[in-house]
């Protein structure tokens, strides 16, 4: 299981987007139906129908799990964020180097699964330097656009033998 591969839970997502007047039940429903024809995942749907925009879902997530969100294809990684991890290594684990404080040896690491961040943790210890790790979430289409955009890398193949892929949806704060 590659990271960001778990457990997803599309309703909460769908909740959270109807509760911020981001989309209407109506556009939900347009999007699921769009999804389901294409084996999509229910955010690439939203995103591909041009429902709502990357930083919407971005919030969204943001609200659902408690991480900050900092968009990626509007404000590109610094060079040197870019340089500090391997892209076989982003590519594997669908993790995107956001920023760098050197003063701070803090590298900000955006995910699309607040789970990946425990992984991400123990991953630390095979960077050179000691870094301290912050997180930011985004969606999954936004995370696949900024790897494409500003890293080269491909988004993963889907098999058309596999059923479709569902959404991610952090669990609702306390």
């Amino acid at each position: 299981m590659k990271a960001g591969d778990n457990v997803f839970y599309p309703d909460q997502i769908k909740a959270e987007l109807i509760r911020s007047g981001v989309l209407t039940d109506t556009q939900v429903q347009e999007a699921e139906q769009y999804a389901r024809e294409r084996g999509l995942p229910f955010e690439n749907a939203v995103t591909a129908l041009k429902l709502a925009d990357c930083a919407k879902l971005g919030e969204c997530l943001s609200s659902l799990s408690n991480l900050p969100y900092r968009p990626l294809l509007s404000i590109p990684p610094s060079p040197q964020a870019k340089s500090m991890i391997a892209p076989l290594c982003i590519d594997h684990w669908r993790a995107f180097p956001a920023e760098y404080n050197a003063e701070q040896h803090l590298l900000t690491m955006a995910i699309q699964d607040p789970d990946q961040a425990q992984l991400m943790n123990q991953i630390r210890n095979l960077l050179l330097e000691p870094y301290t790790l912050a997180f930011t979430i985004v969606s999954r289409s936004e995370m696949e656009k900024a790897l494409e955009v500003h890293l080269g890398i491909q988004p993963p193949k889907i098999e058309t033998a596999v059923a479709p892929v569902q959404d991610y949806v952090p669990p609702m704060k306390s």
